[in-house]
């Protein structure tokens, strides 16, 4: 009986597996002869769908030979036939049926994004080995009418700015821009040529647009930065891993281009998406699924600034790169008297090349920077490089600027000037002497109010040697600061210095330089500089030897020469003798030879005006720095190593938004004073103060709680944006972040610190946050959204304290956003 079953059930197996035939074949345009990818083929006996390949293939499965197949395509005429095997299909042109619905059994949209992506790496222009172009970039401030063709203002004043308007722009810049890369990420654009009506100095418009176009649109987030490391705008690109998971995407139709076919792919962020998405038109040629062109604008309303983005591509020797670049900037509820403004970018690149021979040391600091004579040039300069020709209002625009004069032609400028000097953080006294106002009003709890007047000379005064001068005034302990530099410029693009410093100032003590760094991962990490209330007083020679010996690596060598007297009580005792008495006005003397290497991966700097900007935040940073203290030296009074690193890392994800690392660690050989220590990374003053949450920091630990000669700190923080929630209202747009840190430590030799209490940290400290921002968001005067939200930070483990609600401690979280 067994046997017989197992018998019927080989025969049925067998039956249904011959009963399963295979056919192939191909569909194409019967004029042209060219393939029709993603043709939906429909099996009328079993209702099965099938779809050609992107080569206009096909290989199906059908019951027998004779089955009707029909073949349905966008703008061609049904076709039904009997199944064969290799079938040659031939589509008839038919402009009616592209008002009929088309029933798809798989989203073809979804798998040519698919392709786009996976060839990303081919199409890239990021990562191609190196090449070369010139670009004419144009950028206007105007006013955006909308579906308006007249501005038709109404009041007096607005009568006058109608005429105007109807006739020029606010402004216009042009700029030649040369750009050299070299794989990866190693670029420099240097602006060779710049104009600006109304303005014969300023270069503000041109570095903008540099630094708002989007060059391609292959990153995984298209991101818009501000001033330093503040996000404009960030929002995640269609053509991305995993984007048709996240998006909608609408083939609309198939452009035959001989060879190769163009798909038109509409796109927009699916139902109830929680992320910063876009909505537009891309084109994806069939040639290595190259973006071809593409437009694109935030799907969100709720934007007080907003942007559109359109672009071309064309093949060079057998590469796609961009040709021309177009963005508009706008700030729909925000009005100058009764007109809202738009600002418009073109680029046009040409004289591309890919057979340049580059090596590192042809690259600054700086990726974008200015030449001398860039607001010099002459008509027969520009009648040779414009790429685009003027319109009637732009020449207009010149025109108008050239005929002002007096208080008028002042003002003019001087709009264009502070816009500059805003956003550069330098004005220029004279042609020689600049202002920074990076520190003109610091201010911590030791100090109080600390005016600071920086003056630096200009390249102007000369570009192989740099003097900087420092003065300024704490109101709180009465005392004046003043600092001297001198650097000298070694090699064509600066990448080696020789700085000379002299510094008499306040420094806290125990605590390493790059815990408080201009440009950190996270701005809240910055609250901590105004949290000092202990302090030494320093007076320091150094000089240092600083050098690029990489793509994104410096090496420095230096040697400090520096007294120390703390301004707190302390004594510190070495061998059984009192070294050091606070009250006898003696200082700690330390002679320090130091070694340092800083790797920032990605990080580039764009110059405006005089000073310059970081345009884009580095994924990864690493710092190493070895100290040796030399005993007997200048009256080095210390013999000791100290070793110290840092490490910083930022990971995007389109799908569950953004993680940060900061790891820091070091360790002390030989027996030092206090200032020469790890303080804990604490930034707590009372369960009040400070009211703001400080980033990278434990905000339950008191501020000079713990000390270390050696020790680790890791900080984890997870970022999920909008991901969780997603609101229709404007006011209100939930921001979460998971925060998770840990500190462990030890100290000998306590016995040796006198005045104040060590606490060590041998056990682990442990601290949990969660903080969510924008819980509430006001506009201020429609330019931008004031956010608030709170966080709330628990301490556990070793050094929990006895009381639970002293383990708690409340933030307010804050930020400024478009």
């Amino acid at each position: 009986m067994k046997k017989t079953l197992l018998f019927c059930l080989f025969v049925g197996l067998n039956v249904s597996v011959q009963a399963q035939i295979i056919i192939t074949g191909k569909v194409v345009d019967e004029s042209t002869n060219e393939a029709l990818p993603f043709l939906n083929i429909l099996n009328e006996k079993s209702k099965k769908g099938f779809q050609t390949d992107e080569n206009g293939a096909f290989s199906i499965k059908i019951d027998a030979f004779g089955d009707i197949l029909t073949f349905s395509y966008l703008g061609y005429k049904k076709v039904s036939l009997p199944a064969e095997n290799n079938m040659k299909v031939r589509l008839q042109n038919d402009v009616l049926s592209l008002s009929e619905v088309v029933i798809r059994y798989r989203n073809p949209a979804d798998e040519i994004i698919k392709k786009a992506n996976k060839n990303k790496l081919l199409n890239d222009p990021d990562n191609y080995q190196n090449y070369s172009f010139k670009s004419y970039n144009k950028s206007i401030l105007t006013a955006d009418l909308g579906k308006n063709k007249s501005i038709g203002l109404t009041s007096k004043r607005g009568a006058k700015l109608t005429k105007r308007l109807e006739n020029s722009e606010f402004y216009v810049n042009e700029t030649v821009v040369r750009k050299q890369y070299l794989y990866k990420g190693q670029s420099k654009e240097i602006i060779e040529a710049s104009r600006t009506s109304g303005s014969e100095s300023s270069t503000i418009l041109g570095s903008m647009a540099l630094m708002l176009q989007p060059f391609s649109f292959y990153p995984d987030m298209i991101t818009f930065r501000g001033r330093r490391i503040q996000e404009i705008m960030e929002f995640v690109n269609p053509v991305s891993e995993n984007s048709h998971k996240l998006y909608d995407f609408a083939l609309t139709d198939t452009l035959i281009n001989g060879a190769d076919s163009s798909f038109v792919i509409e796109f927009l962020p699916k139902k109830g998406a929680t992320f910063s998405g876009l909505k537009g038109e891309i084109l994806i040629n069939s040639d290595k699924y190259a973006i071809e062109a593409i437009t694109a604008e935030p799907a969100s309303p709720n934007m007080l600034m907003s942007v559109k983005i359109s672009q071309t591509y064309q093949k060079i020797e057998g590469k796609w790169f961009p040709e021309i670049l177009q963005s508009e900037w706008s700030m729909p509820e925000f009005k100058i008297g009764e007109v809202n403004l738009l600002f418009k970018i073109e680029s046009f690149i040409d004289e591309v090349s890919f057979k340049n021979k580059l090596s590192t040391a042809e690259f600054s600091e700086n990726a974008i920077s200015i030449a001398d004579d860039a607001t010099t040039k002459k008509d027969d300069y520009w009648e040779t490089n414009r790429l685009d020709n003027l319109s009637i209002k732009e020449k207009k625009t010149y025109e108008f600027y050239k005929n002002l004069s007096g208080f008028r032609k002042f003002i003019s400028t001087a709009s264009l000037n502070v816009s500059e000097w805003a956003t550069s953080g330098v004005i220029p006294l004279n042609s020689k002497i600049d202002l920074s106002t990076q520190n003109l009003f610091d201010s911590n709890i030791y100090e109080g109010f600390r005016p600071t007047i920086n003056l630096l000379t200009s390249p102007n005064f000369s570009k192989k040697i740099r003097f900087d001068g420092k003065i300024a005034y704490g109101f709180g302990d009465k005392a004046w600061k003043y600092e001297g530099r001198a650097k000298i410029n070694f090699g064509e693009n600066n990448n080696t210095q020789l700085v000379f410093q002299y510094r008499n100032d306040i420094s806290e003590p125990a605590n390493v330089q790059y815990f408080i760094w201009n440009n950190p991962q996270i701005p809240y990490e910055l609250i901590r500089t105004f949290l000092i209330s202990r302090a030494d007083h320093l007076e320091q020679f150094k000089i240092e030897l600083n050098s690029k010996v990489s793509k994104f690596g410096k090496l420095s060598v230096g040697f400090i020469d520096e007294i120390r007297t703390p301004t707190y009580d302390y004594k510190f005792k070495q061998d059984d003798k009192m070294m050091m008495k606070t009250d006898e006005k003696m200082g700690l003397h330390a002679s320090i030879l130091s070694v340092g290497y800083r790797l920032a991966v990605g990080e580039k700097f764009s110059q405006v005006g005089r000073g310059s900007v970081i345009t884009e935040v580095p994924k990864v940073v690493l710092l190493l720095n070895y100290e040796k203290g030399i005993m007997g030296f200048l009256s080095g009074a210390y013999q000791f190593s100290k070793i110290n690193a840092k490490l910083e890392y930022i990971h995007k994800n389109t799908r569950f938004g953004d993680t940060f690392l900061n790891l820091t660690t070091g360790k002390v050989f030989g027996d030092v004073p206090y200032t020469y220590l790890y303080n804990g990374r604490g930034a707590k003053i009372s369960n009040v103060f400070p009211l703001i949450w400080t980033a990278n920091h434990f905000n339950t630990m008191g501020l000079y709680e713990f000390t270390s000669d050696q020790y680790s700190n890791l900080f984890i923080t997870h970022n999920f944006k909008e991901l969780l929630f997603k609101t229709n209202v404007s006011w209100s747009k939930p921001d979460v972040s998971l925060i998770q840190g840990f500190a462990i430590g030890s100290l000998k030799n306590k016995q040796n610190h006198e005045g104040i209490e060590l606490n060590s940290l041998e056990k682990g400290y442990f601290e949990s946050g969660l903080a969510i921002d924008n819980i509430i968001r006001v506009k201020f005067g429609k330019l931008f959204y004031l956010g608030a939200g709170g966080g709330v930070f628990y301490r556990w483990g070793a050094y929990q304290l006895p009381k639970p609600n002293d383990n708690l401690t409340y933030r307010v979280v804050w930020n400024l956003g478009f």
